[in-house]
């Protein structure tokens, strides 16, 4: 019971709590998007892929 009003108290004082951790992934993802209205003779994969988003962390994503 202490605990929660001193925890009450530090607020009230201007303390900010602190944010909550992030949940990392062990990789940074990104979603691409493929533009290949017309494929052209010879070339090479990949050059109409674009970039939309990346991310590293669960809240980042969702």
């Amino acid at each position: 019971m202490a605990e929660v009003v001193v925890k009450e108290r530090a607020v009230e004082e201007g303390e900010h709590p602190s944010p909550p951790q992030k949940h990392k992934l062990e990789r940074r993802w990104t979603f691409w998007f493929d533009n290949q209205s017309k494929p052209k003779q010879g070339a090479a994969w990949g050059t109409s892929l674009r970039p939309v988003y990346s991310f590293d962390t669960v809240e980042d994503f969702w």
